[in-house]
């Protein structure tokens, strides 16, 4: 369970602080590439870059020694979610992120980009 909670930190820490930079480098190039009309399409395509860049070191991965090669079923997963309360109080959650039209944000806080 130690190790679980470990490695469960760790991987949050990583994906809170890449939040944090692609802030950062999005905020970089708005403010040094602002005035120009193709500023945001510069912003698309780093960001984009940037993301295909960490799914290909996500594929190159090594496989973990030792790990149980058996994967759970559908079945099983979906078992779970009843099984266990934790899991159930996420249905409601994972459902609003992944299929609400303005990705899971309350209407009226989006971020405008401005410009022309």
């Amino acid at each position: 369970m130690e190790w679980t909670a470990s490695y469960n930190s760790l991987f949050f820490s990583i994906y809170q602080f890449a939040g944090m930079f692609g802030n950062i480098l999005a905020s970089v190039i708005l403010l040094s590439l602002g005035e120009l009309a193709w500023a945001r399409d510069v912003l698309f395509v780093t960001l984009g870059i940037v993301s295909l860049l960490g799914a290909f070191l996500f594929i190159a991965m090594p496989s973990v020694e030792g790990a149980d090669d058996k994967h759970p079923s559908l079945l099983d997963t979906s078992r779970l979610a009843f099984t266990d309360a934790r899991m159930a109080l996420m249905i409601p959650d994972d459902s609003f992120f992944s299929c609400h039209p303005l990705g899971g944000t309350v209407p009226g806080a989006e971020a405008h980009v401005e410009g022309p």
